[in-house]
């Protein structure tokens, strides 16, 4: 199994720290050799030079761990690197997918939005020759051309959730005269229509 980074940089700090203890059990050792062989002891100055030796290799082999460390810790922050960046790019690649899924989603919302005006204008139409026949209560054909119920329709359905329907400046208004004929009288409106 191979090691990781981060495993690499446990193992690499705990040996650091036992050869700073053996370097500091050799400079111990060297001490307490120091006055015999300031003395000029034979024994003490082989004890000294043994522990020269001694503490000339940790250096060494300190310097080696020191620069894995260093290295090990370059790699470690790479990997960092890298995850934050696969996990970006997959955040970016999600949030893409549901942007197509949204634009989806409008386009399908506008095609229904206009088969709804399509049907409330014939609606509204087949009410106004209703009303021209003079055959049903007229206060309950205007109630039904008023907005009112359809106002009440989009909220029993939810849609007050989603839309607020205001209205707002009007663009590209005309004015409509309608003609209707009711036996022996003409009837004649004029009306404001926008797109």
């Amino acid at each position: 199994m191979t090691e990781t980074s981060a495993e690499c940089v446990v193992r690499l700090d705990m040996a650091l720290a036992d050869l700073d203890r053996r370097l500091a059990v050799t400079d111990a050792k060297r001490r307490s050799f120091a006055v015999d062989a300031a003395s000029g002891s034979k024994s003490a100055l082989q004890a000294v030079a043994a522990c020269d030796a001694e503490s000339d290799k940790l250096c060494r082999e300190r310097e080696t761990f020191v620069t894995a460390l260093e290295i090990a810790h370059e790699q470690l922050e790479a990997e960092k690197r890298a995850v934050t960046a696969k996990s970006d790019s997959e955040r970016r690649a999600k949030a893409q997918a549901i942007a197509r899924n949204i634009s989806a989603f409008n386009v399908e919302v506008d095609r229904h939005l206009e088969q709804l005006a399509t049907v409330l204008e014939q609606r509204f139409e087949a009410l106004r020759e209703l009303s021209a026949t003079d055959v049903v209560d007229r206060s309950l054909i205007n109630k039904m051309l008023g907005r009112d119920p359809l106002t009440r329709a989009l909220h029993f359905h939810g849609l007050h959730r989603h839309a607020a329907v205001n209205v707002g400046p009007r663009q590209r208004c005309r004015m409509v005269t309608t003609t209707i004929e009711r036996g022996d009288r003409t009837i004649t409106r004029r009306e404001r229509r926008c797109d």
